[in-house]
């Protein structure tokens, strides 16, 4: 068989198996909104609630899953490094979002990252995967400041979801390190100075392998599954509500 016929009938095949265990036209009972604090996530997750979807974010269970672990490390009373405290709280979180699918016949997860998938088979899980840009990223971290302020949380996922390729027809977007810290100088409050942000910066843009100042298409890790990607950029929220209502008609 054709190698390039081979791979592009694995992909179809591939796709075709996960479409096959999905209902409402591709779209599952349980659907994860994968996408960096201040994507737009919740915004998206309206549109499915018009259509029967329990909207379960994973900020809901902030104080549950801590006071759960707590109290399990107090009757424990062992010692225990921070990573693997963190690790049982983000587990926990995910864990209690599991449990709560279950009390309803339609769900769509709201979250940060894919940690979910240690509680619910990835057959039965439909995952958009939310793009937003750098420069729109930095404009809803700041839209929201008075409101729910998340600092620069989002930029931090950012970089932890996505990495340089060099292979343009895979990408997703382009960016540039310059253009990246003239965008940072609106939020100068989040730094001590404009070392720090530019060494904040500096960090941000190796953990996407760039360290240099030429423009570099990046690309969903490796690490991340997804039925679908949504790029929210230049688009009205009718417009993104209409690409989603294409994959449940």
């Amino acid at each position: 068989m054709n190698t390039k016929f081979e791979y592009k009938y694995k992909k179809y095949k591939q796709k075709y198996i996960q479409l096959g265990n999905k209902q409402y036209g591709g779209v599952a009972n349980m659907i994860l909104l994968d996408g960096t604090s201040s994507s737009g996530k919740t915004s998206i997750s309206k549109f499915y609630e018009t259509i029967g979807y329990t909207h379960i974010p994973v900020d809901n269970f902030t104080k549950q899953a801590r006071n759960i672990v707590q109290s399990e490390l107090l009757l424990e009373n062992e010692y225990i490094t921070g990573k693997d405290k963190w690790d049982k709280i983000n587990n926990k979180y995910r864990e209690l979002m599991a449990d709560e699918a279950q009390k309803h016949k339609k769900v769509i997860f709201d979250d940060i990252d894919q940690t979910i998938l240690n509680f619910i088979d990835r057959s039965k899980l439909y995952i958009i995967v939310v793009y937003t840009t750098l420069s729109d990223l930095i404009r809803n971290i700041k839209a929201r400041e008075l409101t729910d302020p998340r600092g620069t949380k989002g930029i931090v996922q950012y970089a932890r979801k996505y990495i340089k390729t060099d292979n343009k027809d895979n990408s997703l977007d382009s960016v540039n390190r310059q253009e990246f810290i003239m965008m940072l100088k609106e939020m100068k409050y989040e730094f001590e100075s404009e070392q720090n942000l530019i060494e904040f910066a500096n960090k941000i843009f190796k953990d996407m392998d760039i360290e240099d100042d030429d423009d570099h298409y990046i690309m969903l890790r490796d690490t991340f599954k997804y039925d679908y990607i949504i790029k929210t950029t230049n688009k009205t929220k009718e417009e993104i509500f209409e690409e989603l209502k294409k994959l449940t008609d």
